[in-house]
């Protein structure tokens, strides 16, 4: 169907080709209705996409390019972000509880307090979460302890 095609077509690694099929999502509005819950988005060019308020539970965006993506109170809980390209990213509000971030660069991401981690969450270095844990040390280069990937996927 039109709907799972898209779906599809969002995981490309065109840039163009995966934001065209963002934007026919939404103005069909199945891009916040649940549609992408268990999405395969393995190696997407999600660059810059807008998707505030997405539910992504469980999906699968290893290796994504999600550099400068709007995803502000998106639901990523549960979703494998391996090695995914977060820089600059907005997660402001974002559930990312039980995510797994082994490898993923997030480097100048947008991560703050309202954003939601829990002892499931993997961190980029394959630690997990505890309460007390400085994100920035994954997100601000200047951090003494800056953590980021040592193998970067071609943007």
């Amino acid at each position: 169907n039109e709907r799972d095609a898209l779906i599809l077509q969002m995981g490309s690694p065109d840039h163009s080709f995966a934001i065209e099929a963002v934007r026919m999502l939404n103005a069909q509005n199945w891009l916040r209705n649940g549609s992408l819950i268990n999405a395969h988005l393995i190696h997407a060019n999600l660059e810059g996409a807008n998707l505030q308020d997405v539910p992504l539970v469980c999906s699968r965006l290893a290796l994504a390019n999600l550099r400068h993506a709007k995803l502000t109170h998106a639901n990523l809980s549960h979703a494998y972000l391996k090695g995914a390209d977060l820089q600059s990213a907005c997660l402001r509000g974002a559930d990312l509880r039980g995510a797994n971030l082994n490898d993923a660069n997030l480097m100048d991401a947008h991560i703050d307090e309202a954003t939601l981690f829990d002892a499931e969450t993997i961190l980029p270095d394959c630690t997990y979460w505890e309460e007390g844990n400085d994100i920035s040390r994954y997100t601000n280069p200047e951090h003494p302890y800056f953590w980021q990937p040592k193998h970067r996927t071609a943007a």
